[in-house]
């Protein structure tokens, strides 16, 4: 069994066998125990039959088996940086805008603004189901269970019984979309189909939408949100000359000659590697925290601001 390398030829170490200039037969296919008595020359196996012209080693440029040295890929690589510097000076601007708005907000406007949006949509996109669908029963002269969805109010506060009708942002366990898909009985309407599915989804994403906004649950997120776009441009203004740095070290590795300089610029192309890797590093943590944070954040009390609505 032959072996062949395409590596420098090496002595044996605790990461692998030896690698040799030669190519031998590993005796029983050990490739530790080579028969270097019989070394192998290129040639064609013996099964394919002999040629006629003899084969000669042949001299390939550096690019055709390290193509990443070749000018256009330096091009593109460094385009593709500055590219990255782009959006991540974009995206940090973007940041810093919003966080002014956010805090403009926080001062101005109060956690029912989310609620006033739904109610003016609930007159123009949900009122026209109920009026539809479940005037019959729970209209202004016959309301069951002292349910009446002909107002927001009313819808928020439900009938005498089963609670309130809807949980502002929580359409899965809101008492009005468990009954007309079935969930809790007895399924609405109750003397009538159900109504079809793409009406029901419909008050259900009103119902999510509905969700409202800590203003200081939003300046919060605003803050992180602008302390990881700047991390994330830090470490591509760093990643920019450390990427130059190891271009510039590859060619004076594979030069020919070999440049003088060859060491140095591997050093300097090393340290400048290790200050990207440190910042990339340092942006992945604290997105890291900032998502284990909002994980563990308790959701926001819809229930005491739909009493004080």
């Amino acid at each position: 069994m032959p072996r062949a390398f395409d590596s420098e030829p090496h002595a044996a170490s605790r990461h692998g066998p030896a690698s040799f200039a030669e190519t031998y037969r590993s005796i029983r296919g050990d490739e530790k125990n080579p028969d270097k008595t019989k070394p192998l020359s290129p040639s064609v196996p013996e099964i394919l039959g002999a040629l006629e012209e003899r084969i000669e080693p042949v001299e390939l440029p550096l690019e055709s088996y390290n193509p990443s040295i070749r000018p256009f890929v330096h091009r593109d690589l460094l385009r593709k940086a500055r590219e990255e510097i782009e959006k991540a000076e974009a995206k940090f601007s973007e940041a810093k805008q919003q966080l002014v708005l956010t805090r403009r907000r926080a001062t101005e406007e109060s956690e029912a603004t989310t609620l006033k949006a739904g109610q003016d949509t609930f007159e123009t996109e949900i009122r026209p189901i109920f009026d539809e669908h479940c005037i019959a029963c729970h209209g202004p002269n016959v309301a069951r269970n002292d349910f009446r969805p002909l107002t927001f109010d009313l819808l928020l506060e439900g009938g005498s019984r089963g609670g309130p009708g809807v949980i502002p942002g929580k359409s899965e366990i809101s008492s009005v979309i468990r009954r007309l898909r079935g969930d809790k009985q007895p399924r609405m309407p109750a003397e009538a189909p159900p109504l079809p599915r793409e009406l029901i989804d419909r008050i259900a994403d009103w119902v999510d939408g509905l969700q409202p906004e800590d203003p200081q649950l939003a300046l919060r997120q605003a803050q992180e949100a602008l302390e990881l776009a700047e991390k994330n441009l830090a470490w591509g203004r760093e990643n920019f000359p450390a990427l130059k740095a190891r271009l510039t070290a590859d060619l004076a590795h594979y030069a020919d000659p070999p440049d003088p300089k060859a060491a140095e610029y591997a050093e300097a192309a090393r340290r400048a590697e290790r200050a990207a890797t440190f910042l990339k590093a340092e942006m992945n943590l604290l997105e890291a925290q900032q998502k284990l944070a909002d994980a563990l954040r308790p959701p926001p009390d819809t229930a005491a601001l739909r009493t004080r609505q």
